[in-house]
């Protein structure tokens, strides 16, 4: 209804991440350590067609969309820094234009629909959605959510089986055939998708790794509904970069009841800007509880280094005991698993690919 001002506070030698993403999951703002560096900023988000004037020192910024949403992150280095990231946390506001330069007034209640579905998990809900449950809910949703305008070309092809954006999308008029062409078409993409989860990024030592066309994604519509499928909402690559992998060196899915090793020669860690990070989930995306509540590894750990500068960390169920503990990343007792390795601020090297994380090497169980 008017404009919303993000606060972004000064986050000195701290690296942070605001991206502000549209309802077609684009990231259209980006404020960070990257972007706007340490100082923060504050940065009005405004519908296109809105006219009048803002405060001094706030930029303007047109929403594709009338709904946004945002994710912050602020860097964290352990649970004895909580209390500086807090701080920094405190400072963020989001401040309708009407209500600048005076105490916030309190929300008004936000009505609750009874009808929504709050049990079952929205994943669901999508994949149980026939082609044209699909299309039916998509033009309703175009009606307040426009398309950008990279989408005229297959916008001019959907047309020809009536679907225009602004309008209701409707079964009658459309023969038995393309009724069930558009549901077979729906099928087709859920399994294309699935696979494309597992190909979409060539692997190299068993990990895959996307670099580009991430978080911004033009006319790459199996890419956006692949990485809304894996975990909507993405960074842009520029920010960070997530190579994961379920495999060790060998190509064997990654197991609890074998033990692995994660070597980095010397002078070959991430090359990360920030900070680099390893982390472990199970197969449903989850991380796995363990005796000392350790869930990742990385460079703000007190890691033991080898003497000739490189350094392992070890992936098992059991501590390594003695000062390999400290670089224990303890895996499930059974079952497969999967490792994601977190970059921020990632190099150069690792578009070109002239950096690749090495392949985790599965080692004897005594």
């Amino acid at each position: 209804k008017e404009p919303v001002i993000l606060t972004v506070p000064p986050s000195p030698q701290r690296y942070y991440l605001v991206p502000v993403l549209d309802m077609w999951t684009d990231v259209f703002l980006d404020p960070g350590t990257r972007v706007t560096g340490e100082n923060g900023g504050q940065f009005a988000i405004v519908d296109p067609s809105w006219r009048g004037e803002l405060p001094a020192g706030v930029a303007r910024v047109n929403a594709p969309t009338p709904l946004v949403w945002v994710m912050g992150r602020v860097q964290a280095n352990g649970t004895q820094d909580f209390a500086n990231v807090h701080k920094i946390q405190d400072g963020f506001r989001l401040t309708p234009l009407s209500q600048w330069g005076k105490p916030l007034a309190p929300l008004a209640p936000s009505p609750v629909d009874p009808a929504v579905d709050m049990s079952t998990p929205p994943l669901l809900q999508v994949i149980r959605l026939d082609g044209m449950s699909l299309l039916t809910r998509l033009a309703e949703l175009m009606k307040k959510y426009p398309p950008h305008m990279v989408d005229t070309p297959i916008l001019m092809r959907a047309a020809q089986i009536g679907f225009v954006p602004g309008k209701s999308f409707e079964q009658q008029g459309l023969d038995a055939e393309t009724v069930a062409a558009i549901n077979a078409g729906a099928n087709d993409a859920k399994e294309r998708l699935q696979a494309r989860m597992r190909t979409t990024a060539g692997r190299v030592n068993g990990w895959s790794t996307i670099t580009e066309n991430i978080g911004s994604y033009g006319s790459s519509y199996d890419r956006r509904a692949m990485i809304a499928l894996a975990g909507i909402g993405a960074n842009l690559p520029e920010d960070s970069v997530y190579p994961t992998t379920g495999v060790d060196s060998e190509g064997k899915r990654l197991s609890g009841d074998q033990r692995y090793v994660l070597h980095f020669e010397r002078g070959q860690l991430p090359p990360a800007g920030a900070f680099w990070s390893v982390s472990l989930y199970d197969l449903q995306g989850y991380q796995v509880p363990n005796e000392i509540q350790r869930f990742a590894l990385g460079d703000r750990d007190a890691l033991k280094f080898n003497a000739d500068g490189s350094l392992d960390l070890y992936v098992r169920s059991d501590s390594p005991g003695g000062e390999h503990a400290a670089n224990w990343l303890p895996a499930p007792k059974a079952g497969n698993f999967a490792l994601t390795m977190r970059i921020y601020l990632p190099g150069p090297e690792i578009f070109s690919g002239a950096w690749q994380p090495p392949g985790v090497r599965r080692v004897a169980v005594d």
